[in-house]
């Protein structure tokens, strides 16, 4: 069943990569209040999603990191329409390719790969040592 919720989340790595990008352009500039409703909406629409595709659809297990990820698009999708949208980053903007920035592409690939493989090497470890704990509870239960 993890291997089941781990795949629907994949998604969700991908939204995580854009949306990592664009929060680090925000907060080198000391840009905090987007950042906040950028989270906080996503997050209760999370709640929503959740409920909805783990009850009314019927979806169950599936459900739940189907609307994380879902929530993390519409998160990735609401910073980047700020960054594109504001006034704030007009000079920033100027001289925007979008083939320039395709190319640092692999760059932050080869510096956000490692990092993901720990998260998740930390998380299958938890994971594991609640099973080990859980089983040696059974044993001697």
């Amino acid at each position: 069943m993890a291997v089941l919720y781990i795949k629907y989340l994949i998604p969700r790595l991908f939204a995580f990569g854009f949306m990592h990008n664009i929060l680090r352009f925000l907060q080198t500039q000391s840009i905090v209040n987007p950042l906040i409703w950028c989270s906080l909406v996503p997050f209760i629409v999370r709640l929503a999603f959740n409920y909805v595709l783990v009850y009314h659809i019927s979806l169950g297990y599936i459900g739940s990191p189907l609307a994380v990820s879902i929530t993390f698009c519409i998160s990735t999708l609401m910073l980047t329409g700020y960054v594109l949208l504001s006034q704030k980053f007009k000079e920033t903007r100027q001289g925007f390719s979008m083939m320039e920035s395709v190319n640092y592409v692999l760059v932050g690939l080869k510096l956000a790969l490692p990092s993901t493989v720990m998260i998740w090497s930390l998380r299958v470890l938890g994971f594991l040592n609640t099973c080990a704990s859980a089983w040696d509870f059974a044993k001697f239960k």
